[in-house]
């Protein structure tokens, strides 16, 4: 493993660490949206990103967004075709073919006992050279930033 890859996995594993820590008392649903947006798209070098949450019935709760629309019913349309996956906690690779949409997106879902509660999406990756795909390990870090974040949602609504 090269001196790079080695600091970027420590990055990463420090950020999981700030983000729990940060996120690991009782704050607002809208603050702890906002951290994992922050988190996800300056750690992993998306140009854009969309965290959402949703209650049961489907009803949007909290939508943030960095270059792109912020609403649960935008972030359906760019997933749909994977929510089946989604939904059992997978995460996903996608190159939407809808307008003004990014080239490439990954997504996670925010799960909370088997319950989709959230979902946060990332699209486009930069490097200094341009555009560069994302990879497995890009996925795996924002399963685990989706996976904290969907507790912290949930104490928030439990404890608020």
């Amino acid at each position: 493993m090269s001196t790079f890859d080695r600091n970027w996995r420590e990055l990463q594993l420090e950020t999981l660490v700030d983000l729990s820590l940060s996120i690991g008392g009782v704050r607002a649903e809208e603050e702890v949206v906002e951290e994992l947006l922050q988190r996800a798209v300056g750690t992993l070098d998306a140009r854009a990103g969309l965290v959402v949450t949703q209650h049961s019935g489907g009803r949007e709760g909290v939508a943030r967004a960095v270059a792109m629309s912020a609403s649960l019913d935008s972030a359906r349309g760019l997933v749909e075709v994977e929510i089946d996956k989604l939904a059992g906690g997978d995460a996903v690779r996608l190159a939407p073919s809808r307008d003004g949409a990014p080239s490439e997106i990954i997504a996670a879902p925010m799960l909370w006992q088997r319950e989709l509660i959230g979902l946060v999406i990332l699209g486009d990756k930069e490097a200094r050279w341009g555009q560069i795909p994302f990879d497995d390990a890009d996925m795996r870090f924002l399963l685990s930033l989706a996976t904290m974040g969907a507790a912290a949602v949930w104490t928030s609504r439990t404890v608020a």
